[in-house]
């Protein structure tokens, strides 16, 4: 029993002298110029300990802004008359006739297309459609009836459609930009008139009129 407290003193004691020399090692550096600057060495102030618990303010962020109803108004109606000025230049341009200012049957005049049916010995109502061209149809009705009334039986005057769907060549040699495009032959083969878009009845009639019709002597 008489020795626990000898073993513990002499612990107590040897902690104390390794404290001491750390104590005396760091009043040591402390006291040690730099051998590059000649300072004194400083230790590092630590850093602030700030918890891990509390979040940072983050900034309100404003995600909509408050519809004005009379800009929104204007560019309603601003978009509303730009797509009718755009409707009414589209319909002024469908169905426009234009003539050909070329005259005299050569072979550089005459529209020939290979693998196509006979044209008209007077006239022919030549038109190209595609397969996703809705007026096509109805525009085939018209001119294939207006050729048999004109028509006398004997193939005077025809309509012959092409489609170009799949025959891409034709339409770079005509440069075909609408659909349908008719052009108006003679009995030569030349071309006369060409209609881009929807041609009107009474229109395409007034120029086989004109084109059958005997110049006055």
């Amino acid at each position: 029993m008489a020795s626990a407290p000898l073993f513990h003193t002499k612990t107590t004691t040897g902690l104390q002298h390794a404290i001491m020399r750390m104590n005396a090692t760091e009043q040591l550096v402390r006291s040690t110029p730099s051998p590059t600057s000649g300072r004194r060495w400083q230790p590092i102030p630590p850093s602030p300990v700030t918890s891990r618990h509390k979040n940072p303010v983050q900034p309100t962020v404003k995600y909509y802004e408050e519809v004005n109803p009379v800009e929104t108004a204007s560019v309603l109606i601003g978009l509303v008359v730009l797509s009718t000025v755009l409707g009414l230049l589209w319909r002024s341009q469908s169905g426009r006739i234009q003539r050909s200012s070329r005259t005299g049957a050569t072979s550089e005049n005459r529209i020939t297309i290979p693998d196509a049916p006979a044209f008209g010995s007077r006239a022919t109502l030549l038109q190209f459609s595609t397969q996703v061209c809705a007026p096509c149809k109805t525009t085939h009705t018209l001119l294939s009836g207006l050729a048999e009334e004109l028509d006398d039986g004997s193939g005077a005057i025809v309509h012959v459609d092409i489609d170009v769907t799949s025959r891409p060549e034709i339409a770079n040699q005509f440069t075909l930009l609408q659909s349908p495009t008719i052009f108006i032959l003679d009995g030569n083969g030349e071309l006369q008139v060409r209609i881009g878009g929807a041609p009107k009845l009474a229109a395409v009639r007034a120029e086989l009129d004109r084109l059958l019709t005997p110049a006055p002597s």
